[in-house]
């Protein structure tokens, strides 16, 4: 983070403090028997080779190829799948990502006086489990603090009265469109390096043009 104050921080929570998205894949799989009628059984992928897919929804990676471009398909599995999972704290039960252990569950991130405060950006739906797996695992820790996103407001919008120093997301959306509108200069982007999304090569070349730094990790 380059900046000589305490910096802030803000974090949206999915596929970077929790393997949100893998999760679900795995129990899915473990659940299979359920959606034989389109899905292609293959070996289990690991969290390395699961975001290294080119598919954003990873439907796309087990359907068979009759019902790859099935609007409905999609649909049904999404929806049985939830019923499946509707007493199941996704958050409790998910394994925290290396990221997150070196970051919030990291006494020596978070207890750092160079860290002001970090902003953790969650779903509204999800908002209680999240909050109460993230305190339990930090103890509460004073420095976190919570932007909800109900779904009608984008990234941007959530952030905008925020003078944040790092920014961390794997929406690559808002990366471009935050580099193309605001004024960035001296803030970092960092995301995780993901097959199905990527940062254009002119977004990068302007966001160091306007003073900012735009780093990648691989995820884990």
């Amino acid at each position: 983070m380059k900046t000589n104050k305490p910096a802030t921080v803000i974090i949206t929570v999915d596929n970077i403090l929790f393997n949100t998205d893998y999760y679900l894949y795995l129990y899915l799989m473990e659940n299979v028997s359920a959606f034989s009628k389109y899905i292609t059984v293959a070996n289990l992928l690991s969290i390395k080779e699961f975001y290294s897919r080119n598919n954003a929804n990873f439907l796309t990676n087990l359907f068979s190829d009759k019902y790859k471009s099935d609007k409905r398909a999609y649909v049904d599995v999404g929806y049985n799948l939830g019923l499946l999972m509707k007493n199941i704290n996704i958050y409790d039960d998910n394994e925290p990502t290396s990221f997150a252990k070196g970051t919030i569950l990291n006494p020596y991130y978070i207890d750092n006086p160079q860290v002001s405060v970090i902003y953790i950006v969650i779903p509204s739906g999800q908002e209680e489990h999240i909050k109460s797996t993230i305190r339990r695992l930090t103890g509460n820790h004073s420095k976190i603090k919570y932007i909800v996103d109900d779904g009608t407001k984008q990234l941007h919008d959530l952030i905008k009265d925020i003078n944040w120093d790092l920014l961390v997301t794997d929406n690559y959306k808002q990366i471009k469109y935050i580099a193309e509108n605001d004024n960035i200069d001296g803030k970092e982007f960092l995301s995780p390096k993901i097959g199905y999304a990527s940062l254009e090569r002119k977004v990068k070349i302007l966001i160091d043009e306007k003073g900012g730094t735009f780093s990648q990790y691989v995820p884990e």
